[in-house]
């Protein structure tokens, strides 16, 4: 068959089929048809409406309780950074108080054995 022919057969059949939805939708029962798809539409459209509506609402307060709760551990995580910090800076103060006081003593000592050479090198001068 040439592709001619098959574009006219197809093109009838078209004519044929939208013709006769035409028709029927134009009739009577057509009417009526068209009449309950619309309220169906509008019925399907309404309960859709409802439930996008019921799953936003579900989003929303599944998002605020996420957030709420994400919010209390960071507060957590900052309060024991906070103590952690204040611990590491109450032991980096105890070990320099020691580091003083340990160098301070070393000072003392080594004061003392100057003064000693000094006084051992005094009597040897006298």
């Amino acid at each position: 068959m040439k592709d001619g022919t098959k574009f006219g057969i197809g093109l009838g059949l078209g004519l044929i089929a939208g013709a006769a939805t035409g028709y029927y939708l134009t009739s009577e029962d057509g009417k009526k048809m068209r009449k309950e798809a619309g309220k169906k539409w509008d019925k399907m459209e309404k309960k859709s409406r409802k439930i996008l509506d019921e799953k936003t609402g579900e989003i929303s307060e599944n998002l605020k309780s996420f957030l709420h709760s994400t919010e209390s551990q960071i507060k957590s995580l900052v309060d024991k950074m906070e103590r952690a910090e204040k611990k590491s800076s109450s032991a980096a103060r105890q070990g320099l108080d020691a580091a003083d006081e340990v160098s301070s003593e070393g000072a003392k000592a080594a004061k003392k054995k100057i003064e000693k050479a000094a006084e051992k090198a005094q009597k040897a001068l006298d």
